[in-house]
């Protein structure tokens, strides 16, 4: 699952499927899908279909949300934040899912409910490397991925 990687928001569909075509066609092969209305659902269920590349839905906080999103073909879901029955729903239909922290607690919860890959968010505002360094110092077994402006340079 590893490649190019492309996030999409804020786009109409008409433009986000061509965008997402010509962006296939130069190599990139996983794009996460931010979903703010039912009009990226269909999009994503056209994309899912065409079966050319890996598409994740992201922004997704409610569980009927990822039931949606399930129905249409998602393997991968991502929420930006914490929220144990959307994980459970997810898991119950055996799909993957992202959730986001932003504290040592809310990191621990994630893991404790087998969310196997944890986004800490807002990174930098909390501190950048450092600060998943601290998370990271009692709690080793996490599986964690910063996100939100972190630069090269802070990295550890």
């Amino acid at each position: 699952m590893f490649g190019k990687k492309v996030i999409l928001s804020r786009l109409l569909a008409d433009e986000a499927y061509k965008r997402v075509n010509e962006l296939i066609d130069a190599g990139v092969q996983i794009f996460e899908v931010v979903i703010e209305n039912v009009y990226q659902i269909e999009l994503l269920r056209r994309l899912i279909s065409e079966k050319r590349a890996y598409f994740i839905a992201s922004g997704i906080i409610t569980e009927r949300r990822a039931i949606e999103l399930i129905c249409v073909g998602a393997k991968l879901i991502v929420s930006p934040i914490f929220q144990p029955s959307l994980i459970k729903k997810c898991q119950n239909y055996g799909v993957s899912v992202i959730a986001t922290a932003t504290t040592p607690n809310e990191a621990y919860q994630a893991w404790k409910s087998r969310v196997p890959l944890i986004k800490i968010f807002p990174a930098k505002d909390m501190g950048g490397a450092h600060y998943i360094s601290e998370i990271l110092r009692p709690m080793p077994f996490l599986n964690v991925i910063a996100a939100g402006s972190i630069k090269t340079d802070e990295v550890v």
